[in-house]
């Protein structure tokens, strides 16, 4: 409820203010300033009553990464392109994987990933035999 009432508020500001400097482009920026706005209040919530050991750093550099990619592809939309194929959303999207497997999960939970990884395979060639 808390979260709701904030993100309106942010929105009703953010929203006129940025569309007049930005157009359409500015109106999106205010509504994720607003949504933003309520998932930062519902997680600060979330962990009052159920704290749970989240690794927020990885988080937010996987968060900041997103924005860096959007930001460059935003100032080099069609500039950037190779047979009609928007480069910096691709190279954004494939090399976001191997930096979410570094910043999120710890050396135990990448072995636990990988052998299950392998279990999996192996599986799949014995029922492929």
């Amino acid at each position: 409820m808390y979260s709701l009432g904030a993100m309106l508020v942010v929105s009703a500001v953010a929203i006129p203010l940025l569309a007049s400097l930005f157009g359409i482009a500015g109106a999106a920026w205010g509504s994720l300033a607003g949504a933003l706005t309520r998932t930062v209040i519902e997680t600060w919530l979330a962990q009052k009553v159920w704290p749970m050991a989240w690794r927020f750093g990885g988080v937010f550099i996987l968060g900041l990464y997103a924005f860096g990619v959007g930001m460059i592809h935003q100032a080099t939309v069609g500039r950037v392109a190779w047979l009609g194929i928007e480069l910096i959303p691709l190279a954004g999207a494939a090399l976001i994987i191997p930096l979410a497997w570094l910043v999120l999960l710890d050396a135990g939970e990448r072995t636990k990933v990988l052998s299950m990884l392998s279990a999996a395979s192996n599986r799949s060639r014995s029922v492929a035999l």
